[in-house]
């Protein structure tokens, strides 16, 4: 049958039933991913104290593979009002990245009819599907 052809109530059970399916495998290969996240973590762990004992960067086995320290970098900011007056007293605009905040945008476009200068808006209709109660 052609998509075309179908009714309303067919094509909305369609869609519920696959939405369904798929969070279904979703929530399976989540529980089962959890599992294998955790014991690779574990390893990861002893690994890492194994390469810290042996005080080496890394352990090679031939054929099978390489396990290695890597250095991973985080940066948040603790204090927004004395970070961006750094920014500005020494013209670091590079050191930030900067979006416009949709909810008080929309606050504003709601109120002055208008957007801030600099500032696109988009908006797009979709459908949406909800199961009866």
């Amino acid at each position: 049958m052609r998509l075309q052809d179908a009714s309303d109530d067919l094509l909305i059970k369609k869609y519920i039933s696959l939405r369904d399916r798929r969070e279904a495998r979703k929530r399976e290969y989540d529980a089962t991913d959890a599992a294998d996240k955790a014991a690779m973590g574990k390893i990861e762990n002893d690994m890492l104290r194994r390469l810290n004992e042996r005080g080496t960067d890394s352990s090679t086995v031939r054929g099978i593979g390489v396990a290695f320290k890597k250095t991973r970098t985080y940066c948040s900011v603790a204090d927004w009002d004395i970070f961006f007056k750094y920014v500005q007293d020494h013209n670091a605009w590079h050191m930030i990245t900067h979006a416009a905040s949709k909810d008080a945008v929309a606050e504003f476009k709601e109120a002055h009819n208008d957007l801030p200068p600099g500032l696109n808006w988009t908006e797009t209709i979709a459908v949406s599907f909800n199961r009866s109660s």
